[in-house]
């Protein structure tokens, strides 16, 4: 039976940290709209997520500004607030 790529892709950065590096650096230069759909962020997303909070920006804007939904901002906010 024949893996689906994504399957051995991920398989193979697990094995080779040189290769998972290069993975991750290409994916977290993804749009953040992009990185939602797959619902794993880079760390500056996280980064300007509480940088746009500290501004006192409502959720709204926040989710403008990166291009995500108001759903989606407070859902993370939320993940921060929590651990």
């Amino acid at each position: 039976m024949l893996l689906p790529a994504s399957s051995r892709v991920l398989d193979y950065a697990e094995s080779n940290p040189g290769f998972r590096k290069k993975l991750l650096a290409t994916y977290y230069a993804l749009p953040y709209d992009v990185q939602a759909r797959a619902r794993m962020f880079s760390p500056q997303f996280y980064e300007d997520l509480k940088r746009l909070k500290a501004k006192g920006l409502p959720d709204t804007e926040i989710g403008r500004q990166l291009g995500i939904s108001r759903k989606t901002v407070k859902i993370r906010l939320d993940q921060i607030l929590n651990h």
